[in-house]
Formats: C-alpha cells, structure tokens, sequence
C-alpha cells in the first residue's frame, strides 16, 4: 500500500500516515477508516502528521477529496501537521488549511516531519 499508518511515539499520543505516490482515493479512505478505528480505542488527544514528502503529486480531485474529510475530524484528534517539501504542495496545503479545515488553528503546514514532531513535542 503506497499509504502507511502507524504511531510516532510510545504513548500513542502522535498518528502518523505517510504517503508515498502513487497513491489512489480507494486507499486514502481505507486509511482514515483504519485510523479513525485506532483513534475509537482510546478518548486522550492525539495529534495527527500527514506526511506528503513522498507523494509529490496529487491524484485527480485532490481539493474535493480533501474538503471532505476536512469537515469531519475525529474528535480526538486536536492538532495536524500537513508536511509537504514542494513549493507547489505547500501553497495548495496553506490554501487548503485556510479555506477547508473545520477549525483552521487545528492545522499547520510543516517542510519536514522533524519540525512538525518539535512543535507538537514542545507544546504537550
């Protein structure tokens, strides 16, 4: 699968999806159903990284696939880090933040997951 899932720290306090193109919708959906089930196991915050260094593209309808899910967080879920290293991907990322996001201070775009971890790591 070009998407991964999986916890960035022992106490589960930081989910990780890594996605490496390409990548399709039918798997993008497969692993927000697989990360929502793991967020059910628990009520404690989490924080979310959406790690899109490997992908630098985007499949076709990427805005409306991402409004969607963006109106519908988990609730536990109170912080996310959208890390991109492309320019392009970056402004996409910022204007989608801004316009899409339910409640837009949840989300920040970072050039690395190292920055994304430090800022998450220095606000707990």
């Amino acid at each position: 699968m070009a998407i991964t899932l999986s916890w960035k720290n022992e106490d589960e306090s930081i989910l990780y999806l890594h996605y490496m193109y390409p990548w399709t919708w039918e798997e993008f959906y497969q692993t927000r159903d697989t990360a929502f089930e793991w967020l059910d196991c628990d009520t404690s915050p989490v924080k979310l990284i959406l790690d899109f260094t490997g992908s630098e593209q985007l499949p076709l309808g990427a805005m409306i696939h991402f409004y969607n899910v963006g109106k519908e967080p988990h609730p536990r879920v109170d912080e996310v880090a959208i890390v991109v290293s492309s320019t392009f991907l970056r402004m996409y990322a910022n204007m989608y933040v801004r316009l899409n996001i339910k409640k837009a201070s949840m989300a920040t775009v970072y050039a690395t997951v190292e920055e994304a971890i430090e800022q998450f790591t220095s606000t707990d």
